[in-house]
């Protein structure tokens, strides 16, 4: 049987013979590498270190969220519950955000094309509609804050895996820790740009397109 040693990069095993790394590339010519270890707490196999540097901001609050998670345990995420769209653009969420706004439009032209009768023929009245809206908005705000952070945590996977970082070695990374730094964090440019397109679209509805709809009705 060959002799193996341990590679002090990555902890993976091979021949003596070996010169480099058949992993991870380390150049076993030019001596130990200064290995830090660090802390090998893990949420599904990722260290909590490198879930960290992705998260940035509140990073133990979302830590222990995602512990939670793992646990089949409920959580609520009231910032998404509050801000809808422009939490998901804070977190980098750009999909989610703008889909989110789309879905709040969607609402409002549904609602307006099914209560519009109702309002001119005087069968509701326009405190009825306004609280009828508010509730489908507030059904939103409900289902953003219970899936928020189980959204947030399949998005801190995707990130983690495209660097490998499930089941890697707990060993500190500096250019690992930038990298997720630079994918991840928040963006307050982003919550900008949210709020402003979501006052766009619900201009445009008022403007063009409720008034579309009392048209056909009338």
């Amino acid at each position: 049987m060959l002799a193996e040693k341990t590679c002090p990069s990555c902890n993976a095993d091979m021949e003596n013979e070996c010169r480099f790394c058949s992993s991870c590339g380390y150049d076993f010519t030019q001596g130990t590498p200064n290995v830090i270890a660090i802390d090998d707490h893990r949420i599904e196999g990722y260290l909590t270190a490198d879930i960290a540097s992705f998260v940035d901001k509140k990073s133990d609050v979302y830590t222990d969220k995602l512990e939670a998670i793992e646990q089949k345990r409920i959580t609520y995420n009231w910032c998404a519950f509050l801000f809808t769209a422009n939490w998901f653009a804070y977190r980098r969420m750009y999909g989610w955000a703008v889909g989110i706004i789309l879905t709040s439009v969607l609402i409002g032209i549904g609602i307006a094309a099914v209560l519009i009768t109702p309002l001119t023929n005087g069968t509701i009245s326009s405190e009825m509609f306004a609280l009828l809206s508010f509730a489908a908005g507030l059904v939103l705000r409900v289902v953003c804050g219970f899936l928020g952070d189980r959204i947030y945590w399949s998005r801190i996977k995707k990130a983690l895996d495209l660097e490998n970082c499930k089941g890697r070695p707990p060993v500190y990374d500096s250019k690992l820790k930038q990298r997720l730094g630079l994918a991840g964090g928040t963006s307050v440019p982003a919550v900008v740009i949210s709020v402003v397109a979501g006052e766009i679209f619900i201009q445009l509805v008022t403007a063009f397109v409720t008034p579309a709809i009392t048209n056909m009705l009338l």
